[in-house]
């Protein structure tokens, strides 16, 4: 339609209830360079209500093609928190450059904590070519940190659970968080302890040890060395 207005309203539409073939369409319109940014950010909007996963494909494609379009991408990329879709912009991080990982990080962030339970879930899952993408994304969104700073919580079934989820994570930065656990009031905030240093009998838990044994931080070093003595005589 030769209307703008129209148009904003039809790209709306189309993205919201469109099935895959109609969602398809918008392939065309947001690349297209002699179309208004109002009807494309209304496609944008659409898209973040739609339920079909090709959804997810096009806004990625129109936040790589279009700079104007990205705060607008990120906004209706945030509306994506099921199973599949994170686990297809978990598949885009992976094979993205900096700066669509940029994007995608920035995605994460404003989704919230919320984000926990299904990347949680996708871990626990134990999908070998993702797990490194997820630590990395909840790294650099802050999750990990946050986690760490629960494990200080009065309350001990959220330092149970952070002691859980970092154990899932199973990175560096996790494991730094974990050891401080080691020795919690609670037996079960320990029990989570255990399991995760028990991680740690292998190659490459061996590396993360040695990192932690000489880390920067004195209180770090000190429990390391006790946890793993504990951990000898099963007796965290």
């Amino acid at each position: 339609d030769p209307v703008g207005r129209v148009r904003e309203e039809a790209a709306r539409v189309i993205g919201s209830v469109g099935q895959k073939e109609a969602v398809s369409r918008l392939k065309e319109i947001l690349p297209d360079k002699n179309e208004v940014l109002s009807v494309k950010e209304s496609a944008v909007k659409g898209l973040a209500r739609s339920s079909s996963l090709e959804s997810v494909n096009i806004l990625i494609d129109a936040a790589e093609s279009d700079k104007s379009l990205r705060d607008p991408v990120i906004r209706a990329l945030s509306f994506k928190k099921k199973e599949k879709e994170i686990k297809s912009l978990i598949e885009h991080f992976k094979d993205a450059g900096s700066e669509l990982k940029d994007i995608i990080t920035e995605t994460f962030k404003k989704m919230g904590e919320a984000i926990e339970a299904p990347l949680s879930k996708l871990m626990r899952e134990d999908i070998a070519s993702l797990h490194q993408y997820i630590v990395e994304i909840l790294e650099k969104t802050g999750y990990v940190d946050t986690n760490i700073r629960k494990l200080a919580n009065r309350n001990v079934d959220v330092r149970k659970r952070a002691a859980s989820f970092l154990s899932l994570v199973g990175s560096l930065s996790a494991f730094r968080g974990i050891v401080l656990a080691s020795r919690d009031p609670s037996s079960e905030v320990r029990v989570e302890v255990v399991k995760a240093l028990e991680k740690l009998e292998t190659e490459d838990g061996e590396k993360i040890l040695n990192s932690l044994k000489d880390d920067p931080d004195k209180k770090v070093r000190t429990y390391t060395l006790w946890a793993m003595e504990r951990l000898k005589a099963k007796s965290l």
